[in-house]
């Protein structure tokens, strides 16, 4: 995953969150974070910040069921 750009929905769930763990661990080029809950996202990128991983991380809140966001956001990518 190396210089990749990655997109984890569900970025803020347990599994969404532990794939954030290993995927910032492995030097990528951007991880966006999407999830609808912006608390959960609050305290995964604090988190992330007090482990100096944030840098590469971008937040991102929504719901995949609204498609036309989501496909925004894969054009971006």
């Amino acid at each position: 995953m190396a210089g990749q750009r990655i997109l984890i929905t569900g970025a803020a769930g347990s599994i969404g969150s532990e794939l954030v763990r290993q995927v910032a661990s492995s030097d990528p080029e951007m991880v966006i974070l999407y999830d609808w809950s912006e608390t959960g996202m609050f305290d995964l990128r604090n988190e992330m910040l007090s482990r100096g991983r944030a840098d590469k991380l971008t937040c991102v809140v929504g719901d995949v069921k609204d498609r036309s966001r989501l496909r925004s956001l894969t054009n971006e990518l």
